[in-house]
């Protein structure tokens, strides 16, 4: 693999939610004050920006508290709050019969919570059931009742954008200070990323994966500015532009497709309509965010887990990325459709 080539021993620049963090120490003691406190707090910032990392981080970290983290887009329409808070019990708890009581409640992507869950949680914080909660979701609209909204108040935690020594520190991190970026470098990636941490790690990983042979094969000794300026620009120009393959790329024949099949399937809402989307036309994540109303990250976990289950896969690896339906789930698809057997 391309990193072996800096003597790393797995992919260091890897996006996945990550509890090692950088620049997140006042969001963190904000967020740890209000659930601690008894409070309901919003927790806000561009995808990329580490909200699904700090969770977990202070999932992990409260360890005197009963923490419940819960990602919004991976529940179905059945679920239940409370019975699910039940199940969560220590085993003395569950023994004793106590009911849940003083759950700080960390919720995940909340713009994909409905109302019914939105009220449900309302009412168990009312009732001492949750202690404390925050809900972290990535932009508007902010659809919260009025009653929901006052018990929110002020309590809003905005993510923020790194430095440029937060930058070089999230490096350093992830690299255990073994990499081949001159401190310009790392300073030029910053700046191509908007300073949004999800993006630094992804330009690393696309200029070391782009450099690795001339790296390996000594012809490279430290990757400059200019390095990392004309790799990040040479990928730019060869992206596709996503309103020109939307217009050009031909409409799929869903016809013989039992998409309602789809709705008694084990997904989520979220994958479900994902899922109906890509059955009509293949999209890229950007594609599928618009149309969805979210966060390019958002589809991306969705569409990461719908790979896993052989449902959708990349049927072309450009970037951007477009996904469609996998040909073996399709076929399950038809087999059910107006044409397909009755039996």
């Amino acid at each position: 693999m391309w990193y072996k080539a800096y003597q790393w021993e797995d992919n260091p620049f890897s996006i996945k939610p990550n509890t090692n963090l950088i620049g997140l120490e006042k969001e963190k003691e904000q967020v740890t004050h209000f659930l601690t406190s008894g409070s309901v707090c919003l927790l806000t910032g561009n995808t990329g920006t580490g909200k699904t990392s700090l969770l977990k981080l202070l999932r992990s970290e409260l360890k005197k508290e009963r923490v419940v983290y819960i990602n919004a887009e991976e529940l179905d329409e059945f679920f239940d709050l409370h019975k699910h808070l039940r199940s969560q019990r220590s085993l003395l708890d569950k023994v004793l019969f106590r009911p849940p009581r003083n759950v700080l409640l960390l919720l995940d992507e909340g713009h994909a919570s409905d109302s019914k869950l939105k009220d449900h949680i309302k009412t168990l914080y009312d009732h001492g059931v949750l202690k404390g909660v925050v809900m972290a979701q990535t932009k508007p609209p902010f659809d919260y009742s009025e009653g929901f909204r006052h018990r929110i108040g002020n309590r809003i935690v905005r993510m923020s954008k790194l430095t440029d020594q937060q930058a070089r520190e999230l490096i350093e991190l992830r690299t255990e200070g073994k990499h081949p970026f001159h401190p310009d470098a790392m300073d030029a990636l910053a700046r191509h990323a908007d300073y949004n941490p999800r993006k630094l790690l992804e330009l690393c990983e696309l200029v070391s994966m782009h450099l690795a042979d001339k790296v390996k094969g000594g012809e490279l000794k430290l990757i400059g500015a200019e390095h990392a300026t004309e790799v990040v620009q040479r990928v730019k120009d060869n992206f596709f532009e996503e309103e020109p393959y939307r217009l050009t790329e031909p409409e799929l024949d869903s016809g013989v497709l039992d998409l309602e099949a789809v709705d008694s399937m084990a997904f989520s809402p979220m994958q479900n309509r994902v899922l109906k989307i890509l059955a009509e036309r293949h999209r890229s994540a950007g594609q599928l965010a618009q149309i969805l109303n979210t966060s390019e990250g958002s589809v991306g976990k969705q569409l990461s887990l719908l790979m896993e289950r052989r449902v959708v896969k990349v049927v072309n690896h450009r970037r951007p990325k477009i996904y469609g339906l996998a040909e073996d789930f399709k076929d399950d698809l038809a087999s059910l459709g107006p044409d397909g057997p009755s039996d």
